[in-house]
C-alpha cells in the first residue's frame, strides 16, 4: 500500500534533512578541529587563517563541543548519527 502524501510526512522528511545536515557540518568540523583556531573559546591576537573545513562557523561549533564534552563529543556524534539513520 501507498503511503499518501500528508503533510506530517513532510515535517518528519524536513526534519531528517536539517538532522542529516546538522550530522554532517558538525561531525567535518570535529575532524578537522584545530584548538589554535580563533573562537570564541580561544582567541588570538593574530589574524591567521582559519583551518577548520567547515570554515568559521565549524570552528566555533567544534570549539564549543570540544570546551563543553572534551573527547566525549565524538559520542554525542555518534549519538545524533544514531538517531539521523534511525527509520521512522
Amino acid at each position: 500500500m501507498v503511503e499518501k502524501n500528508t503533510p506530517g510526512r513532510y515535517k518528519k522528511e524536513m526534519i531528517g534533512v536539517l538532522l542529516g545536515a546538522l550530522f554532517i557540518l558538525t561531525t567535518l568540523s570535529c575532524i578537522s578541529y584545530n584548538p589554535n583556531d580563533n573562537t570564541i573559546v580561544h582567541y588570538v591576537s593574530n589574524h591567521t587563517t582559519c583551518t577548520n573545513w567547515c570554515g568559521t562557523l565549524g570552528a566555533h561549533s567544534a570549539a564549543l563541543l570540544f570546551y563543553l564534552l572534551g573527547f566525549a563529543s565524538y559520542i554525542f556524534l555518534a549519538a545524533l548519527g544514531a538517531v539521523v539513520r534511525r527509520p521512522r
